[in-house]
């Protein structure tokens, strides 16, 4: 699917685009980690307790 969508998708070789596409996905997966962690119950922490 890239190989078909990225050449129409012209996206200028600059360096604020490269900072953008290196940390665009570490910054999805903590927001993602941050929200499930702040919104999660607390029996269901993923803690083992007996």
């Amino acid at each position: 699917m890239i190989k078909y969508v990225m050449p129409n998708l012209s996206i200028p070789a600059t360096a604020t685009n490269a900072v953008i596409i290196v940390f665009l996905p570490t910054l999805i997966m903590a927001s993602v980690l941050l929200w499930r962690w702040r919104f999660s119950p607390a029996e269901s922490s993923g803690h083992a307790t007996r």
